[in-house]
């Protein structure tokens, strides 16, 4: 219950006609004498077996009686009578007070029903710890209660990459899923196991951890406040393949809470998948073929002109003309040979 539901409430009552308030009045009065006599204010509720779990008081679901109710972080505590109502008196007007619903997992096997505190024959208090906030004067404040009947289980393996074999070397991401459903809120965790040959390298997943340092082969995890019925938690490592693995169970198993008992079906309390690696490729030895390295420029042969080395090295030019004096005297040499060359070819012609 809390105050924006309580104010409501009353300014209904209040509006709608006197007779009506009169009429819901009167029975709180008279079941809180204390408040009656001005000895103080009160809060009262009623607690009921929810039959269907629904957190709503239905016609014919039956009261619970025997039930302790108590204001957390005092003493005070009351039990519900035969039709299932509380009372505390001797509070301060206007205050709020945490009221509480026992646990009753380990006593009986009941859970505390969902939270309806917007209806007016609702449950008040959560379903994670049996607590409400409530403020003095309501009459009220109703605790549903169930008999738990929860199934605990994984829901999957997930492996990252997907392969039907991996390979030595190869980095996998390995999370489980686990949950369960039922109709009250409970602690729970999972155990993952790993095959011989996986190394983890980190842990994934939102499971907080259970242990401080698990096994090298195992991931754990537990949640210690209740959760609700239906989430799929995970928990899970990446890991890495450091030896061949022959089909190798994967295998997680759910663990429960404090209504453990309740659980219907102990067949899917675990889940196992297989994990399959070989070893990576052997890598051959590299030949390297002897070479020979190809010059960066082909090779030139380099014809050099004949040097004529001038017997005299007196080769001043003729003035202003540019010619030698040694090329002019090595020319007419030359004419004049060939002048006494032909005379002498004519004069045998002539005597033959």
């Amino acid at each position: 219950m809390n105050i924006r539901t309580t104010t409501r409430r009353v300014a209904t009552v209040a509006a709608v006609a006197a007779p009506l308030a009169l009429m819901a009045a009167a029975p709180a009065l008279a079941e809180d004498e204390a408040a009656a006599q001005g000895k103080g204010n009160s809060i009262s509720g009623v607690a009921w077996l929810d039959q269907d779990s629904d957190g709503i008081r239905d016609s014919g679901e039956p009261a619970f009686a025997g039930h302790t109710m108590y204001l957390v972080g005092t003493n005070t505590a009351v039990q519900t009578d035969e039709n299932g109502r509380y009372t505390f008196t001797g509070l301060k007007p206007g205050e709020t007070y945490r009221v509480g619903s026992m646990d009753r997992s380990l006593l009986d096997g009941h859970g505390w029903s969902p939270q309806q505190d917007r209806m007016a024959n609702g449950s008040d208090f959560s379903p994670v710890d049996g607590t409400a906030a409530v403020v003095t004067g309501e009459q009220n404040a109703d605790s549903g209660l169930v008999l738990t009947v929860n199934d605990y289980r994984p829901s999957q393996i997930i492996v990252a990459p997907a392969k039907q074999v991996y390979q030595v070397g190869d980095v996998v991401d390995i999370v489980a899923g686990a949950h369960f459903d039922g109709n009250a809120n409970d602690q729970f965790g999972a155990k993952l196991t790993l095959p011989d040959g996986l190394r983890k390298l980190e842990r994934i997943g939102g499971m907080p951890k259970f242990m401080d340092e698990d096994k090298p082969n195992e991931v754990t995890g537990m949640f210690y406040d209740r959760r609700y019925p239906g989430l799929i938690e995970f928990l899970g490592a990446r890991v890495r393949v450091e030896q061949p693995i022959a089909a190798a169970d994967i295998k997680v198993e759910v663990w429960k809470g404090v209504f453990g008992q309740s659980d219907p079906n102990l067949s899917n309390d675990t889940l196992s998948r297989a994990f399959t690696a070989v070893a990576a490729p052997a890598t051959d030895p590299v030949t390297t073929e002897p070479t020979t390295t190809a010059p960066t420029t082909a090779p030139t042969t380099t014809t050099t002109a004949p040097v004529v080395v001038p017997v005299s090295q007196n080769t001043t030019p003729l003035a202003n003309t540019g010619a030698s004096a040694l090329g002019l005297i090595g020319t007419g040499g030359g004419l004049l040979a060939a002048g006494s060359g032909a005379v002498l070819w004519s004069g045998r012609r002539k005597k033959a």
